[in-house]
Protein backbone atom coordinates (compact mmCIF):
# COMPACT_ATOMS: atom_id res chain seq x y z
CA UNK A 1 0.00 0.00 0.00
CA UNK A 2 1.52 3.41 -0.90
CA UNK A 3 0.52 6.65 0.49
CA UNK A 4 1.34 10.20 -0.98
CA UNK A 5 1.56 12.83 1.38
CA UNK A 6 0.36 16.31 -0.37
CA UNK A 7 -0.04 19.54 1.82
CA UNK A 8 -3.92 19.39 0.70
CA UNK A 9 -4.93 15.56 1.19
CA UNK A 10 -2.81 12.03 1.55
CA UNK A 11 -3.86 9.52 -1.37
CA UNK A 12 -3.80 6.31 -0.65
CA UNK A 13 -3.99 3.78 -3.48
CA UNK A 14 -5.86 0.53 -2.80
CA UNK A 15 -3.83 -3.09 -3.96
CA UNK A 16 -5.94 -4.11 -6.87
CA UNK A 17 -5.57 -0.28 -8.30
CA UNK A 18 -1.37 -0.77 -7.74
CA UNK A 19 -1.44 -3.74 -9.26
CA UNK A 20 -3.35 -2.58 -12.69
CA UNK A 21 -1.52 1.13 -12.78
CA UNK A 22 2.08 -1.07 -12.12
CA UNK A 23 0.81 -2.99 -15.60
CA UNK A 24 -0.39 0.03 -17.28
CA UNK A 25 3.36 1.73 -16.77
CA UNK A 26 5.25 -1.56 -17.71
CA UNK A 27 3.11 -1.68 -20.93
CA UNK A 28 4.21 1.86 -21.53
CA UNK A 29 7.65 1.35 -20.65
CA UNK A 30 8.03 -1.68 -23.59
CA UNK A 31 5.93 1.31 -26.03
CA UNK A 32 2.78 0.33 -25.36
CA UNK A 33 1.03 4.10 -26.85
CA UNK A 34 -2.56 3.21 -25.28
CA UNK A 35 -0.39 2.32 -22.07
CA UNK A 36 1.07 5.33 -21.92
CA UNK A 37 -1.93 7.73 -23.03
CA UNK A 38 -3.68 5.65 -20.11
CA UNK A 39 -0.95 6.50 -17.22
CA UNK A 40 -1.07 10.32 -18.42
CA UNK A 41 -5.07 10.23 -17.79
CA UNK A 42 -4.79 8.54 -14.49
CA UNK A 43 -1.95 10.62 -13.12
CA UNK A 44 -3.81 13.64 -14.19
CA UNK A 45 -7.11 12.43 -12.26
CA UNK A 46 -4.88 11.72 -9.38
CA UNK A 47 -3.82 15.17 -9.51
CA UNK A 48 -7.31 16.69 -9.10
CA UNK A 49 -7.62 14.50 -6.08
CA UNK A 50 -4.66 15.89 -4.49
CA UNK A 51 -5.91 19.62 -5.21
CA UNK A 52 -9.04 19.22 -3.08
CA UNK A 53 -9.00 19.20 0.75
CA UNK A 54 -11.41 16.18 1.47
CA UNK A 55 -14.41 14.81 0.36
CA UNK A 56 -15.94 17.44 -2.30
CA UNK A 57 -19.35 19.82 -1.00
CA UNK A 58 -20.56 19.18 -4.48
CA UNK A 59 -20.12 18.11 -8.03
CA UNK A 60 -17.90 19.89 -10.36
CA UNK A 61 -17.48 18.36 -14.42
CA UNK A 62 -14.33 16.26 -12.77
CA UNK A 63 -15.62 15.02 -10.40
CA UNK A 64 -19.29 13.74 -9.98
CA UNK A 65 -20.46 11.52 -7.20
CA UNK A 66 -21.34 7.57 -7.99
CA UNK A 67 -24.87 7.26 -7.64
CA UNK A 68 -24.80 3.49 -7.81
CA UNK A 69 -22.50 3.27 -4.43
CA UNK A 70 -24.14 1.44 -1.67
CA UNK A 71 -21.85 0.87 1.76
CA UNK A 72 -19.62 3.98 0.95
CA UNK A 73 -20.08 7.12 -0.52
CA UNK A 74 -17.57 7.17 -3.79
CA UNK A 75 -16.70 9.64 -6.47
CA UNK A 76 -15.53 9.38 -10.17
CA UNK A 77 -13.07 11.43 -11.28
CA UNK A 78 -12.87 11.92 -15.10
CA UNK A 79 -10.81 13.31 -17.39
CA UNK A 80 -11.58 16.04 -20.52
CA UNK A 81 -12.98 14.10 -23.83
CA UNK A 82 -10.34 12.55 -25.29
CA UNK A 83 -11.47 10.24 -28.68
CA UNK A 84 -10.76 6.80 -27.65
CA UNK A 85 -10.42 7.19 -23.90
CA UNK A 86 -12.67 6.98 -21.46
CA UNK A 87 -10.57 6.39 -18.28
CA UNK A 88 -12.34 6.79 -14.56
CA UNK A 89 -10.83 6.57 -11.58
CA UNK A 90 -13.24 5.80 -8.53
CA UNK A 91 -12.13 7.71 -5.02
CA UNK A 92 -13.15 7.00 -1.27
CA UNK A 93 -12.77 10.17 0.92
CA UNK A 94 -12.23 8.39 4.68
CA UNK A 95 -14.09 10.79 7.45
CA UNK A 96 -10.97 12.49 8.09
CA UNK A 97 -10.58 13.43 4.12
CA UNK A 98 -7.74 11.02 3.18
CA UNK A 99 -8.37 9.77 -0.14
CA UNK A 100 -8.62 5.87 -1.01
CA UNK A 101 -7.98 5.22 -4.85
CA UNK A 102 -10.12 1.92 -4.81
CA UNK A 103 -10.11 1.00 -8.81
CA UNK A 104 -10.51 2.29 -12.48
CA UNK A 105 -11.79 1.29 -15.66
CA UNK A 106 -10.17 2.17 -18.89
CA UNK A 107 -12.55 0.53 -21.42
CA UNK A 108 -15.60 2.88 -19.74
CA UNK A 109 -16.71 4.17 -23.19
CA UNK A 110 -16.97 0.28 -24.42
CA UNK A 111 -18.70 -0.75 -21.30
CA UNK A 112 -21.07 1.51 -20.73
CA UNK A 113 -24.06 1.37 -17.76
CA UNK A 114 -22.44 -1.90 -17.19
CA UNK A 115 -19.43 -0.31 -15.34
CA UNK A 116 -21.64 2.20 -13.04
CA UNK A 117 -24.32 -0.90 -12.36
CA UNK A 118 -21.34 -2.92 -10.82
CA UNK A 119 -18.88 -0.06 -9.21
CA UNK A 120 -20.39 0.24 -6.15
CA UNK A 121 -20.37 -3.36 -5.47
CA UNK A 122 -16.86 -3.38 -6.01
CA UNK A 123 -15.62 -0.24 -4.60
CA UNK A 124 -17.31 -1.57 -1.20
CA UNK A 125 -15.19 -4.97 -1.27
CA UNK A 126 -12.18 -2.79 -2.05
CA UNK A 127 -12.34 -0.27 0.20
CA UNK A 128 -13.66 -2.88 2.92
CA UNK A 129 -10.33 -4.56 2.44
CA UNK A 130 -8.24 -1.59 2.59
CA UNK A 131 -9.71 -0.78 6.11
CA UNK A 132 -8.36 -4.42 7.21
CA UNK A 133 -5.25 -4.00 5.73
CA UNK A 134 -4.48 -0.13 6.02
CA UNK A 135 -0.84 0.74 8.08
CA UNK A 136 -0.88 1.05 12.07
CA UNK A 137 -2.01 4.15 13.27
CA UNK A 138 -4.42 4.94 10.32
CA UNK A 139 -7.30 6.67 10.77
Amino acid sequence: MFMEHTCWVDVFASRQLQIRVNDLRQRAKAGEERAETTVRLIAAQIAIVRRISGEPAEETPDLKRVRQSRTYPVWRVSHPYREGYAVRTIVWFTPEGQAVLALFATDKAQMGDVFYDTVGQRADQIIDEWLRERPEGQP
